[in-house]
């Protein structure tokens, strides 16, 4: 029987070989020879080969390139030469045809999505809170609000039931308001959303500083000189200064 590799002729440590085609070789050689190199960690496959995208992979290395599950098992679809999980494909597709993929049943949401705790889904997963009734995109999302309970809290309402509740809907994003609120233009807004650069004025001159300015000066003149004829009023003797005084020391001289 023999004891030593066909391939460097050294004596099997341990008396450990691998056999293929009826010649013996060292674990070296035999990995060097015949064993596949996995595509990701470089290292040879030894026992379950997964062959795809036309390379070798260790089961454990062989993952989804967007969410890192493994796909030995589960199956994978070539998207863009990447190997894709069938849930991260359905949203690579759905992204390129401008849809939302469901964060429960992940499919393709054809309408509007339901928004909720920070995810989308098809309206119909979910009820009203209050009244039970199947809910679509109008539904409104309550997380907080002084005088309810913890637990009716970041919960989902149908807008009949959410009206009822009194919360305040933006003005631009069309989302309940749970914490501050301005109010202006006859609306509720976020604070976020409330538009900085808002000017009330319907349009615009160059020359309206110039007026401001005219009308300003004009107003300080005006001023002093209403507080000079003021003061001068409040000087004057009234038996000296009166216009019927001044008359008839006038007519006084004449006469002498």
């Amino acid at each position: 029987m023999r004891r030593s590799c066909a391939q460097c002729f050294r004596t099997f440590q341990d008396g450990i070989f691998y056999e293929f085609e009826g010649r013996k070789y060292c674990e070296r050689d035999f990995h060097v020879l015949f064993a596949p190199c996995c595509n990701k960690c470089g290292e040879f496959v030894i026992g379950r080969v997964i062959k795809a995208m036309a390379a070798n992979w260790h089961p454990q290395c062989f993952r989804c390139e967007m969410c890192a599950k493994e796909l030995a098992d589960c199956g994978f679809i070539r998207n863009q030469n990447r190997a894709l999980c069938h849930e991260c494909n359905a949203k690579v597709r759905a992204v390129g045809l401008g849809k939302y993929m469901c964060n429960k049943c992940h499919g393709m949401i054809d309408d509007q999505p339901l928004r909720f705790r920070g995810e989308v889904y098809h309206g119909y997963h979910f009820n009203c809170t209050a009244c039970g009734v199947e809910l679509d995109s109008t539904a409104r999302e309550v997380k907080s609000r002084p005088g309810f309970a913890a637990n009716d809290m970041n919960e989902l309402y149908c807008l009949r039931c959410h009206d009822k509740m009194g919360i305040p809907i933006c003005g631009a994003c069309r989302r309940p308001i749970e914490e501050r609120v301005v109010t202006a233009l006859g609306k509720h807004w976020h604070v976020e959303h409330f538009p900085a650069d808002l000017n009330l004025a319907k349009s615009y001159s160059s020359n309206y500083p110039v007026i401001f300015n005219i009308i300003l000066w004009f107003g300080v003149v005006l001023f002093f000189a209403l507080l000079a004829i003021c003061y001068a009023i409040a000087d004057m003797d009234p038996g000296r200064d009166s216009i019927i005084y001044r008359m008839t020391s006038t007519r006084m001289k004449k006469d002498n």
